[in-house]
């Protein structure tokens, strides 16, 4: 199996030196050995890898959507998939997902703000 130290070090060198599609394989890998905190961690960079560096909006949904399984509410996650709203033929997926974290963390009033916002019918 993986070994989470030497992971963690080609995560860094990877990082370091740019070499995106490496880094992401990685952070995959790290995220099968990781425990819970450390699992949403990794996996929200991965969703930010995705989004940012490879302009991959469904792989980084897929990312978020794997954090908002173990964290319902995160924060962060709620607010990337906030920006990708824009994302037309993403979108009533990603309200579903925002409908779902808001109401884990009792904000209902943002879906309905969202589901507005973003056009998608119901």
């Amino acid at each position: 199996g993986d070994e989470p130290a030497i992971l963690a070090e080609l995560d860094r060198l990877y990082a370091s030196s740019g070499r995106n599609e490496a880094l992401a394989d990685v952070i995959e890998r790290r995220v099968a050995v990781a425990n819970q905190d450390e699992a949403i961690e990794l996996l929200v960079r991965l969703g930010e890898l995705r989004q940012t560096r490879f302009n991959d909006a469904r792989s980084a949904l897929n990312a978020y959507r794997d954090v908002l399984e173990r964290a319902p509410g995160d924060a962060r996650v709620t607010e990337k998939l906030e920006g990708l709203i824009s994302e037309r033929t993403l979108a009533p997926e990603i309200v579903e997902l925002l409908e779902n974290a808001y109401r884990s963390n009792g904000e209902v009033a943002h879906t309905r703000e969202y589901i507005l916002v973003s056009g998608v019918r119901r």
